[in-house]
C-alpha cells in the first residue's frame, strides 16, 4: 500500500486550508508504522483518507486488502447492546461466518478479561473497557490493514502491553498497521517505523526510535521557547510564530542527521 503526491484541502471556519501537503510513502506488507505530530498536523486526516472516509484533493492512494479502522472509541458499537451482542454484530458484519463466530468470541472473551461486564450494556463501560472490546474485535478478524487512531490511549499499561503482542503476532502473519498516537511510549511498543508530520507535511520518516527522539526534542524546544516568550512578555504565541518554529525544526533535524551519521553523540 502507499500514496503519492497526496494533498487535501480542509474547510475550517468558512475557509479552506491545506491539511496535507504533497505526502508520499509506501508501506510493505506486515509493516508497523506510527504517525506522530502535534495537534492539527494532519495525522487523523491521513488515516481517514486511507479508510476512504473522503477522497484526496490531489494525488492517489493505493490500498491492497481489507481495512479495519479504530478511529473513535465506541464507533460502530451499539450503546444498548451488551458486550456479547456487540461482538456478534461486529464480527458478522466484518465477514466472519457463523461457523467461525463462537471460536472468535471465546478467544476475545479470554483476551479482554472483562468477565461479567460482557453481559452489561456497552454504554455502561468505561473508556478503557470500550477500547479493549473494540480492539479485540477488530484484530480477531485478521484484517490486511489495521488503522488505529488514539483508541488504545484509554487502556491501562497491562492491556497496552497485551495489545502490542497481539499486533506483532498479526503483523507477523502479514497484517499492516498504521497507528496514530500522542504516546511516544506506545509508539515504540507497537511500531518499528515512524513518520513525523508537521503542518501537513512529512518532516521525518525512518526507524521509530530516532524519529521519536527528534520529535520529543522539537516539542521540548517549542515549550521552552513558549515559556521564554511569556517571561519576556513578547507579543503573540510562540507556537504560532512560523519563523521561530521553522528555525527550531531545522535545528532539531540537523542535529538528528548528525547523530545518524555519527558526527554527534546522542
Amino acid at each position: 500500500m502507499g500514496l503519492g503526491g497526496l494533498k487535501f484541502w480542509k474547510r475550517r471556519r468558512k475557509r479552506f486550508h491545506e491539511a496535507l501537503k504533497g505526502i508520499s510513502f509506501e508501506l510493505r506488507k506486515g509493516e508497523r508504522l506510527a504517525v506522530i505530530g502535534r495537534n492539527g498536523a494532519g495525522k487523523s486526516t491521513l488515516l481517514k483518507l486511507f479508510n476512504e472516509n473522503f477522497q484526496p484533493t490531489l494525488g492517489h492512494i493505493e490500498v491492497n486488502g481489507t481495512v479495519q479502522a479504530l478511529l473513535h472509541t465506541g464507533l460502530g458499537f451499539f450503546p444498548d447492546f451488551t458486550g456479547y451482542e456487540n461482538l456478534r454484530s461486529s464480527l458478522l458484519y466484518n465477514g466472519l461466518s457463523p461457523g467461525e463466530l463462537e471460536g472468535a468470541i471465546a478467544e476475545i472473551v479470554d483476551f479482554v478479561e472483562l468477565g461479567e461486564f460482557l453481559h452489561q450494556p456497552f454504554k455502561t463501560y468505561s473508556l478503557g473497557m470500550r477500547s479493549r472490546l473494540q480492539f479485540a474485535a477488530a484484530t480477531a478478524i485478521h484484517p490486511d490493514i489495521l488503522l488505529i487512531d488514539e483508541v488504545l490511549g484509554a487502556g491501562d499499561a497491562y492491556f497496552t502491553a497485551k495489545s502490542a503482542l497481539r499486533v506483532k503476532a498479526l503483523t507477523g502473519s502479514g497484517c499492516t498497521l498504521i497507528l496514530v498516537s500522542h504516546s511516544m511510549e506506545q509508539v515504540l511498543q507497537f511500531c518499528e517505523r515512524a513518520i513525523w508530520l508537521e503542518a501537513g507535511a512529512i518532516v521525518m520518516d525512518g526507524l521509530a526510535l530516532p524519529v521519536v527522539r527528534a520529535y520529543e526534542e522539537y516539542a521540548r524546544r517549542l515549550e521552552h521557547e513558549a515559556k521564554e516568550a511569556k517571561a519576556s512578555a513578547r507579543s503573540g504565541s510562540i507556537l504560532a510564530n512560523d519563523k521561530i518554529r521553522e528555525q527550531v525544526l531545522s535545528d532539531v533535524l540537523e542535529r538528528s542527521r548528525k547523530v545518524a551519521s555519527g558526527a554527534l553523540a546522542d
